[in-house]
């Protein structure tokens, strides 16, 4: 049975959770899971799984953020990023090791 949400949050970490379930939903979908298939991948419950993709807002642990990044192959930060773009999250991994690549330049021709 799934915990009422909760009522009480400030509205930054509402908008922290909505980001967070709307990034989940979008990888999940690019990489081609059902809910079912990541819950039983990453170990977290279909009803988490659902609540958080479903904006509900509750408390999420960081160990169930980890199992499920892991899970989907990505790094736990690219839950929380914020984008107006609209790109597939494929786009996004590729733009994210070129910009990891620019900062290992960035840093070397600085020394």
């Amino acid at each position: 049975m799934s915990r009422p949400p909760k009522t009480d949050l400030p509205d930054e970490l509402k908008k922290v959770l909505q980001t967070i379930g709307l990034n989940l939903r979008e990888v999940r979908e690019d990489r081609g899971f059902t809910q079912l298939e990541l819950s039983e991948k990453s170990g977290v419950s279909i009803t988490t799984l659902n609540e958080i993709e479903s904006k509900r807002h509750r408390d999420i642990r960081i160990s169930t953020l980890v199992c499920l990044s892991e899970s989907l192959k990505i790094s736990v930060i690219e839950l929380f990023l914020v984008s107006d773009l609209n790109i597939s999250s494929s786009d996004r991994d590729q733009l994210l090791q070129a910009s990891q690549v620019l900062q290992r330049l960035s840093r070397k021709i600085s020394k």
